[in-house]
Parts: structure tokens; C-alpha cells; sequence
């Protein structure tokens, strides 16, 4: 708990130490995801590849609020609803735990090269564990990274990296999270993109008799590849298709998860 206080304490400090310069214009967008996720097998502790003997199905509506408080940073609100369905051990219904993120950009290291940095805050809508749905924890997470822009062949590319340090109060492991992507319009209307996503577990976290095979054990590892690909639409609207496959993982659902949705800037 004192390292979870002192962590907290670390980022906010930093955070509230920048002098902001706000834009007269504020720009917002909020977004509506529907997902699926099915597997019926799992990796266990050691990275081998076990049949779950049921079918573990889980459906998801996510809602995403930004809203930029001045041009270099920005403010960003999560939350989802879900739905599990396993052959064996029936029907979950609940809300996952919300996020409340603040990124900042810290200007350019070099051409066309920008540094920033983000600190989230995991707040749980209900104090208690549900397998596979959420773990009803207070977390942190705080990380950095870089992002650089170019054109490929005339085609605007961007090129993302990230890294973020994720602990939690209780049961639950601590985490790094990183991200590597690249992104390009192959089209003024269709953009297109690729990325890599690790949560690397320490497997410092407690076991659990409940604990699911699935989602959100409470000692997890995952590489996850993700192809998503955006279409502008007209009066600020835009929508997206995006499929999330495991790759590697231990303690974790092997498949991947088909998402769609529409966002509004507004």
C-alpha cells in the first residue's frame, strides 16, 4: 500500500508542477466500442497451451471521453460494460474498472519527433472481484514514450512507442505495459493501423481460488498484435473495426477479440 501512496504521490506532484497554457478552443470526442471475446483454451503459468473444457464468451460496450484542456494536453475518461457467458460457470454482468487518464506532450527532441508522457488512474465502480470481468481495485499507472511523424511514399505515417509502469492495491500483480504501433492514411478517408501490446506480469500478486483462466488473473503475461483500420465520416463522425489477436501470454485466454465503433468530435 505505502508503494501504491508513494507512486501516486510521484506522478501528481509532476503533473501538477506544469504550467498550462489553455487553447480559447477546446476540442472533445466521445466514442461507443462494441467487442467480443471468445476462447476456449488458455495458456497456463508456464506458457502451455491447456483446453479450458467450456467456452468462455465475453461481450463489451466501452465509452471513451477526451477533451483537450489546452494544445499540448489531454484529458481522457473510460468506462465499459460487459457481459460473461462460460458453458460451466454461467452468466457475469457488471462494469469493468474506469480509467481516468491525463497525456502530455512535452514538445519535440528532435525533427518531427514529439516526447509524452501519462499518468492513469484505475478507479473501481465496485469494490469486488469478478473473474474475467474486473478486479475491483485501486490502480496507477504512469509511462512515457515517443511518437514520430513522416511520409512514406507521399503516405503520412506515424510511429508510436510506449512504456508504463501499472501497480495495483491488494491482490493483483504489477505490471509494465508497453506498445509499439505504426499508422498511415492510404486514403483522406481510411487510415490504417498495426501494433504490438505486452502487459508483462511480475507475478508478484496473490492467487486466487475464484480466479479465471481467461481474463484478469491475478498474475498475468500477454503479447497481443492488433489491426485496426479508421474511416473519417462527415460532420466530425468517424468509425473503426479493429481485431486483437494473443499471440504468447501465461495465465491467459489464447484467441483474439473483434471490436466496432463510432466516435464524434464535437
Amino acid at each position: 500500500m505505502l508503494r501504491f501512496i508513494g507512486f501516486f504521490c510521484f506522478f501528481t506532484l509532476n503533473f501538477l508542477a506544469m504550467s498550462f497554457h489553455f487553447s480559447p478552443k477546446l476540442d472533445s470526442s466521445f466514442s461507443l466500442e462494441g467487442s467480443i471475446y471468445k476462447s476456449d483454451t488458455f495458456w497456463d503459468s508456464k506458457g502451455k497451451k491447456r483446453p479450458a473444457y467450456q467456452t468462455f464468451k465475453k461481450k463489451k460496450l466501452l465509452f471513451c471521453l477526451k477533451q483537450y484542456v489546452n494544445p499540448h494536453t489531454l484529458l481522457q475518461i473510460k468506462g465499459a460494460y460487459a457481459r460473461i457467458e462460460e458453458t460451466l460457470d454461467g452468466r457475469t454482468i457488471g462494469l469493468e474498472d474506469g480509467e481516468i487518464s491525463l497525456f502530455h506532450s512535452f514538445g519535440n527532441i528532435a525533427k518531427c519527433t514529439k516526447i509524452f508522457g501519462g499518468i492513469t488512474l484505475i478507479i473501481p465502480f465496485q469494490r469486488t472481484y469478478k473473474p474475467g470481468l474486473r478486479y475491483g481495485r485501486f490502480g496507477m499507472e504512469g509511462g512515457g514514450g515517443l511518437c514520430y511523424q513522416t511520409s512514406c511514399q507521399k503516405i503520412p505515417t506515424t510511429f508510436s512507442l510506449y512504456s508504463g509502469y501499472r501497480l495495483y492495491e491488494g491482490f493483483p500483480s504489477d505490471q509494465i505495459r508497453s506498445a509499439v504501433s505504426m499508422s498511415c492514411f492510404l486514403h483522406k478517408h481510411l487510415q490504417i493501423t498495426g501494433a504490438l501490446f505486452s502487459e508483462y506480469g511480475f507475478w508478484n500478486g496473490s492467487q486466487r481460488i475464484d480466479q479465471s483462466h481467461f481474463l484478469f488473473n491475478p498474475n498475468y503475461r500477454l503479447l497481443k498484435g492488433v489491426l485496426r483500420l479508421d474511416l473519417p465520416l462527415y460532420f466530425g463522425c468517424a468509425a473503426h473495426a479493429e481485431y486483437a489477436e494473443h499471440l504468447l501470454g501465461r495465465n491467459v485466454g489464447r484467441h483474439g477479440q473483434f471490436s466496432l465503433g463510432l466516435s464524434w468530435d464535437f
